[in-house]
């Protein structure tokens, strides 16, 4: 009884140990994580935009907030401020009344909690461009590669020590010792500047078909021109043309999204014709 249940554990381990290998090395494997990936930017990114404009922009309100800074969108202002006022202007927006400010502070805490998942999903492509950069060989895209996972996890950081900056200013009328815009400020910087370091990998990605080749031109292209105005506005603390730069650098992320959906179909065609192709020559080869 006990050798049956030995040897159970062991069968156990050996399939845990198969998949993480065919998740960590196999091209499907990494195509479903990119697509997974795309999948909860989607799922959250949707979740974000949907308390951002039910509570913040419900019918009655004005369609134009006052907000800080010339931002437009409270997401960004509140991850901009400098201030308490700041954000109690951000919390307050459109709200004429106590409930109508509960309800917006409500919907600011559930942004940041759909933000973690969307943290780690972004987080997460960008390891994967930059294992795609290593895998191509040139020693330069290696470093680049390097260079840009440390600043992906940067990043992350930033946005997570941001998240938990503005719920500690949700719960209270002062940011206190959170600086949230010091924290919002530098994910930003970190993720323009990973983008950048990744766009060579779109340009040297040549094992592709026209469809995807063309995709993947575009992508790069996005990634390069992109994250330089945004590093200049984030530097020069125009926050107005962050934002546009930000809503840019979506546009790029939707680019991605497109091209991760293309490349796990095209990986898994692909992987089916080499199949039956092997198999074929077997029967032709069995006596």
């Amino acid at each position: 009884m006990r050798e049956r249940s030995e040897k159970r554990e062991v069968r156990k381990k050996n399939r845990v140990a198969r998949a993480a290998r065919f998740l960590v090395t196999d091209d499907r494997g990494i195509a479903g994580i990119a697509l997974a990936a795309v999948v909860v930017l989607v799922a959250c990114g949707a979740a974000i935009m949907h308390e951002q404009c039910t509570f913040f922009r419900p019918p009655g309100k004005p369609a134009q907030l006052t907000l800080p800074n010339g931002v437009t969108r409270p997401g960004l202002a509140m991850e901009l401020a400098s201030s308490s006022n700041d954000a109690e202007t951000v919390l307050n927006a459109g709200a004429s009344s106590q409930d109508e400010r509960d309800q917006n502070r409500k919907a600011m805490r559930w942004m940041q909690y759909w933000d973690f998942p969307f943290i780690a999903a972004y987080v997460t492509l960008f390891f994967l461009i930059a294992r795609r950069g290593r895998l191509l060989g040139f020693r330069p895209l290696m470093w680049l590669a390097r260079a840009a996972t440390l600043t992906a996890v940067l990043a992350g950081v930033a946005d997570v020590l941001e998240d938990f900056a503005i719920l500690a200013a949700t719960h209270g009328s002062q940011i206190g010792t959170f600086p949230i815009r010091a924290f919002g400020s530098w994910k930003w910087r970190f993720v323009f500047i990973t983008a950048f370091l990744e766009s060579p990998v779109f340009f040297a990605w040549s094992d592709l078909p026209l469809g995807g080749r063309i995709l993947s031109l575009l992508i790069g292209a996005a990634f390069f021109g992109i994250p330089l105005l945004g590093i200049q506005s984030s530097l020069l603390n125009c926050d107005s043309g962050l934002e546009r730069d930000v809503a840019w650098l979506f546009g790029a992320f939707s680019l991605l999204a497109i091209f991760s959906v293309w490349r796990f179909v095209y990986t898994l065609l692909t992987a089916a014709k080499k199949n039956s192709a092997a198999s074929n020559e077997a029967e032709v080869q069995r006596p």
